[in-house]
């Protein structure tokens, strides 16, 4: 029979389990070592096998733990020769059955049917090729295409990850933390106007920035972000001005040193990449002491690009052939990859960052 972590009897019907007597044990390394916190442990015999030992039971028989290490998977849960309805056979027999749809109505079909298995008692509305209605409120798909796009072998991997995380308890628990408990956790991100097509403006904490974007602020917790509404600002009596000091100071904070990647072209130009891929390396655009930091590097004044938030491009004000060609893989990486910012690039100056589309618009 199948028994609770706490002795107590569990209808396996409840767990997605049809026919656990034909279940085949499987030691789950995660389980078994006491870290799969995230999901309930369970006693089970194996009436089959007569295998005992404790495992998780999810809806994807790949308990949180091992999706995370993947050396742990084959190792991982149970294989059962009966599946649950919905759930393909090459999944039970252990294929990952990694592949989302390319085709984005496919796609978005996929996630609805995955957030339904993860959270039975959501109401889930396919609404468009890139569109859910989850409650009643609207979720864009078009990052997570993006990053499922740019690794297609983990797809099913990082959907059930990112719906995880955005309908993780954590992220509700935050909105009634004080603000001495976020404070030093506050951080700048900097996004594209056109999140308001989506999201009320009213409702997003923010402040103007250059280039037709603006700088929004999240709570960074350990495994996720979770945005600032201006709600909790209200309630947190500070003002956006001021959340955007505390997330610079923050993020100077963190960024004591950079990993920097230097890179000089034949024609003379200078380029600098800076990849921490902490989620933040777009945002060090904000940085006070940018300038000082790169300027001598790339020969006083320079631009920036950050076609996408885990990317930061500096580069040295000309040759003018060397920035026409970089500007062509910058439009590039902004309309490839997730979470995409501006195809346009940043002067950084000693007297802070300006844009350059007016300029572009009125040479055009």
């Amino acid at each position: 029979g199948i028994l609770n972590n706490k002795g107590t009897s569990v209808d396996p019907r409840t767990l997605g389990v049809q026919n656990y007597s034909d279940a085949v044990a499987r030691d789950c390394a995660g389980c078994d070592d006491g870290n799969c916190t995230e999901v309930s442990l369970f006693a089970l015999t194996s009436t089959s096998t007569g295998i005992a030992g404790r495992f998780c039971i999810v809806g994807d028989y790949v308990c949180r733990h091992c999706r995370s290490h993947p050396a742990d998977q084959k190792r991982c849960v149970l294989r059962f020769a009966s599946a649950p309805p919905g759930v393909a056979a090459d999944h039970r027999q252990g294929s990952s059955m990694s592949n989302m749809p390319s085709e984005p109505e496919a796609f978005a079909e996929q996630v609805a049917e995955l957030l339904r298995r993860l959270q039975p008692e959501y109401v889930v509305e396919l609404t468009g090729p890139r569109e859910l209605i989850v409650n009643g409120r609207r979720l864009d798909l078009e990052n997570l295409f993006r990053l499922v796009n740019h690794d297609p072998d983990r797809g099913v991997e990082i959907v059930e990850h990112y719906l995880d995380q955005l309908f993780s308890g954590e992220a509700s628990a935050i909105s009634g933390h004080s603000f001495d408990l976020v404070r030093g956790r506050i951080m700048p991100r900097i996004q594209p106007e056109t999140i308001f097509n989506h999201l009320a403006r009213e409702q997003v904490a923010h402040v103007p920035y250059v280039n037709g974007t603006v700088i929004v602020f999240v709570v960074d917790l350990p495994q996720m972000t979770v945005s600032v509404t201006t709600e909790q600002m209200i309630r947190w009596s500070v003002t956006s001005d001021d959340l955007d000091q505390i997330a610079r100071e923050n993020l100077e904070n963190s960024t004591p040193e950079m990993d920097l990647q230097m890179v000089t072209s034949k024609d003379g130009g200078r380029a600098i990449i800076l990849s921490e891929q902490d989620g933040y390396d777009a945002a060090r655009l904000l940085l006070g002491d940018l300038h000082r930091r790169l300027s001598g590097r790339l020969g006083g004044d320079f631009y920036v690009a950050i076609p996408a938030r885990d990317m930061f491009v500096a580069l040295s004000a000309g040759p003018d052939p060397f920035l026409r060609r970089l500007r062509g893989r910058i439009t590039d990486d902004y309309r490839r990859l997730p979470y995409p910012i501006s195809s346009e690039l940043f002067l950084v100056t000693r007297d802070g960052v300006a844009g350059t589309q007016t300029e572009q618009r009125e040479a055009a």
